[in-house]
């Protein structure tokens, strides 16, 4: 989903996890209306990372097992090895690193002299690495790379596509959506254009205009 800031990106995907309900029309879902559905079975179809996700003063392995909290309940060497292995899907690896307590350290100074503060793009590795670890059908990533360098922003794509998660994402940048099997244009929050990257740039019209836009930031 790309499109300008207000254009009703991020209210698409309120209206799909049913935080709000539709005015007119209906959302469906296997031919059947989203309303049919019991929440906590809509919402356990995704893993989620919003635009403005939480940044939690917990230790390492209980801000990512948060995401499925049954884990936490059951925190034995598979788990353990299940945060491990997303935290390397969310190319986090150098958090851990930095770690003098392993999964053990806070993410603070509040509670431990050991404990580390995190920059932007690294809460963002955490959050992300949330998301792998729910192992949901679907992820729903709303500017997910926004805070980070180019090295990791590949590698965390790079991981999400090896997977073969199925995701939905919003993006300014567009760069990071050309691989999609279909973006969506919103404007005048309405859909206006869709199709693949190449189709899209073929069609020169509103996508074409902000893709050429951002590429000539890097000429």
């Amino acid at each position: 989903l790309v499109g300008q800031n207000g254009e009703g990106k991020t209210t698409l995907i309120k209206l799909i996890l049913r935080l709000y309900d539709v005015d007119e029309g209906e959302i469906l879902i296997d031919e059947k209306n989203i309303k049919e559905y019991k929440l906590d079975v809509i919402r356990n179809l995704f893993s989620i990372m919003p635009q403005n996700y939480n940044n939690y003063s917990f230790k390492i392995k209980d801000n990512i097992a948060l995401s499925n909290i049954d884990n936490i309940k059951i925190m034995d060497q598979n788990t353990i090895q299940q945060i491990v292995n997303a935290i390397k899907d969310a190319s986090a690896e150098s958090i851990l690193n930095k770690a003098s307590n392993g999964l053990e350290t806070y993410l603070t100074r509040l509670y431990s002299d050991d404990g580390i503060e995190l920059s932007g793009g690294e809460w963002q590795k955490i959050a992300m690495a949330r998301c792998f670890f729910k192992k949901s059908e679907m992820m729903i990533l709303d500017e997910p790379s926004s805070s980070m360098d180019a090295k990791s922003e590949a590698i965390l794509f790079d991981s999400v596509i090896n997977k073969s998660i199925g995701l939905i994402m919003i993006s300014h940048k567009l760069s990071n959506v050309n691989k999609a099997n279909r973006i969506f244009v919103l404007y005048n929050s309405k859909i206006v254009e869709n199709g693949t990257h190449e189709e899209l740039m073929e069609q020169k019209g509103i996508y074409f205009e902000m893709y050429n836009m951002q590429l000539k930031k890097y000429l």
